[in-house]
């Protein structure tokens, strides 16, 4: 079965297509490509969280998840801030 490794990098996206076996793993595929997950890095299959033990399916694409510099919520309220938009602190629900 074909799999495909993605990362993006500063040099832009990066792709390695693979051949592996039925019933492999991300663990197993990552070392048929000598690939390491680097450190503080997540992984996912099509943007589902997955782990070193999940098995995989042909087409699957596998990719590497940069950690988070900034944490959502705070990334929402700068650009708010930056846009002039003021928050009032309070969520009103429709009822």
């Amino acid at each position: 079965m074909h799999i495909e490794i993605v990362e993006q990098t500063a040099d832009g996206l990066t792709h390695q297509e693979l051949s592996v076996p039925e019933g492999a793993t991300i663990e197993n595929a990552l070392k048929l490509a000598r690939r390491k997950v680097p450190e503080g890095y997540g992984l996912s299959v099509y943007g589902l969280k997955s782990s070193l033990l999940t098995v995989l399916h042909d087409g699957d694409r596998i990719e590497f998840c940069r950690p988070l510099l900034v944490d959502p919520k705070e990334a929402r309220r700068l650009r708010a801030k930056k846009a002039g938009l003021k928050s009032t602190g309070v969520r009103r629900h429709a009822r």
